[in-house]
């Protein structure tokens, strides 16, 4: 009698978790959630949970809902840690989504989709723990998140968004221990990578991919400019992403960048003005250190150490805080430098290095300090 309940509770939870799980398979869902990405890239939040609704109404109480509401919530109210309230709602919405996920992935069927549910929610609770600088929270988060990506490996021809999961592995797995030699002793024990797989994987993933495929763009055109030296190909894709979405501040902010790094200083010149009417941190602190960098390049070395300064007056907490800092720290040691101010450069040099993750920035501050 007592296994006979058992099978029927059994059966009963397999049909509703299939009832639940058909998202995958779901093209003219797909659409609404391309439409409504699109929406929430170009900061049209409003619409975008218009667009969304329908997706919301056929699959409430999936993990799918909780996902798309959190990506609204988390481009929305963007750096969302430094908005307490916001922060909590957005961690609850991926709690929720781990919630109803762990019911799918047990269900092998289910299992390309649930799972890369759990390694987005894991990997966004991580990140904002890791933001809040509790890293043991994000370490505990971040591992069960591993556990999820080695999965995607094998159901990348499943589900297309482990494109971008798989390929963010492969190429960190070998970069990060790279600029971070203290963590090679652990980072030993992680599956092997490789940089060149990652990006074509990347590459993939901004074809493919359902939900990251602008991400996949975004992150890609991010690691050309920081480990490639692939300007001109960073630039390309910064000028798509700000013709399609010409609302976002993050993707102006890194299609600015992208001038500046492959010396168009004209057009870096004009674009940087548009920065001023975007509110963010990270906003507020380019539009400095790319004023400084047009100067610098353009041999105008007293304008620029003033805009690199106003950068290190600047408190700020944004995502590209300390990349930006790293910089201006950098010209401004090597201004000072050129200017026989040998104290002063070698302790904003010596800072710049400790706090680069940019190639060519660690590059030119070992460079100069060597030659004190």
């Amino acid at each position: 009698m007592i296994s006979k309940i058992f099978l029927s509770i059994l059966f009963l939870g397999t049909f509703f978790c299939s009832a639940k799980a058909q998202f995958l398979n779901d093209r003219d869902s797909h659409q609404f959630v391309i439409d409504g990405l699109d929406a929430i890239y170009n900061q049209e939040f409003d619409k975008a949970s218009k667009t969304l609704q329908p997706v919301y109404e056929k699959y409430s109480g999936h993990p799918v809902s909780y996902l798309l509401k959190a990506t609204n919530l988390f481009w929305r109210y963007q750096p969302i840690e430094a908005n307490p309230a916001k922060a909590k709602e957005y961690l609850g919405l991926l709690e929720q989504c781990k919630r109803e996920a762990q019911k799918l992935v047990k269900i092998e069927n289910y299992k390309a989709e649930a799972t890369f549910y759990l390694l987005s929610s894991h990997g966004f609770i991580a990140r904002v723990h890791h933001h809040n600088h509790d890293y043991i929270k994000a370490g505990l988060e971040a591992k069960v998140a591993y556990s999820f990506l080695k999965d995607g490996f094998d159901l990348v021809e499943q589900n297309p968004d482990f494109l971008f999961t798989n390929g963010m592995y492969l190429f960190y797995r070998e970069q990060y221990p790279e600029t971070h030699p203290q963590i090679k002793p652990i980072i030993y024990f992680f599956k092997g990578g490789s940089k060149a797989n990652g990006l074509i994987a990347l590459n993939q993933a901004g074809q493919k991919a359902l939900f990251s495929k602008v991400e996949a763009k975004n992150y890609l055109g991010g690691i050309y400019l920081k480990y490639e030296n692939r300007n001109a190909e960073a630039l390309r894709i910064y000028q798509s992403l700000v013709q399609k979405y010409p609302k976002n501040p993050d993707f102006y902010l890194r299609y600015v960048q992208s001038l500046v790094a492959n010396n168009e200083l004209a057009g870096a010149q004009k674009a940087v003005e548009k920065l001023r009417l975007f509110s963010g941190t990270d906003q507020k602190l380019g539009y400095l250190l790319f004023k400084g960098l047009i100067a610098d390049r353009s041999g105008d070395f007293k304008t620029a150490e003033g805009f690199y300064e106003k950068v290190l007056l600047l408190k700020a907490n944004g995502g590209h805080t300390d990349d930006f800092v790293s910089m201006a720290k950098l010209g401004s040691g090597r201004i000072k430098l050129a200017n026989g101010n040998k104290s002063e450069a070698e302790e904003l040099l010596e800072d710049a290095l400790a706090m680069a993750e940019y190639n060519w920035v660690r590059s030119e501050a070992k460079k100069l300090l060597d030659e004190l």
